[in-house]
């Protein structure tokens, strides 16, 4: 039997999938642009 730590890791893990999908649905949808990698030399 899978013990309840490794039951409360796999909901974490889906609850931070979803987030993810929804975030990257939202974008598509109201085609917010995802931040960008590149900017002045510094950066």
């Amino acid at each position: 039997m899978i013990k309840w730590s490794a039951w409360a890791t796999l909901a974490v893990l889906g609850v931070y999938v979803w987030t993810g999908v929804m975030a990257g649905w939202a974008r598509a949808k109201y085609k917010v642009p995802a931040p960008q990698m590149d900017g002045p030399l510094p950066f």
